[in-house]
């Protein structure tokens, strides 16, 4: 999971940065989740990569200010993909789930217009309320948002 969300991304941009800075032209998207605002219990790992996505880009972001170069930061929301399945997770639980299409034309236009987009106004309200807590309510949130996913999924939420 580091590989994929993290190292991929920053590999890739190590990559394909030089040639886009010397045509003084282009756009870089990273997908990042509203899962990497917080903590997110019993979903980790998946979180702490996301919010390293939030970090990277949104420093770029301002490096490549001037450049003729846009990057996008765009932090979504539930969107109805497999992945949600391999997690364990019923998309019938989940409200407020965005398909792959509508998430892909809300980061193509704003790609240019902003370094940061959250699509879906469902999720840009639950990522206001999440800034808003105090850190101790919102990790306890996040845990019982989850573990309601996971119940509602048939999914027992494993302590040790």
């Amino acid at each position: 999971m580091f590989d994929t969300n993290a190292r991929a991304p920053l590999i890739l941009l190590h990559i394909l940065l030089p040639g886009l800075l010397k045509r003084r032209k282009g756009g870089i998207i990273l997908t990042r989740s509203v899962e990497g605002e917080a903590p997110f219990p019993w979903s980790s790992a998946y979180a702490a990569t996301k919010a390293f996505i939030h970090s990277l880009g949104l420093s770029l972001s301002g490096e490549l200010a001037g450049t003729g170069i846009d990057l996008l930061v765009h932090e979504l929301g539930a969107t109805d993909t497999e992945a949600l399945v391999l997690q364990g997770l019923s998309t019938a639980a989940i409200p407020g789930l965005m398909t792959p299409e509508d998430v892909a034309k809300q980061a193509l236009a704003q790609l240019g217009r902003t370094s940061l987009h959250i699509p879906g106004k469902d999720n840009r309200k639950l990522v206001s309320k999440m800034r808003r807590m105090p850190k101790d309510r919102l990790v306890a949130f996040n845990a019982s948002n989850m573990a309601a996913a996971l119940a509602a999924s048939a999914q027992p939420v494993k302590r040790d």
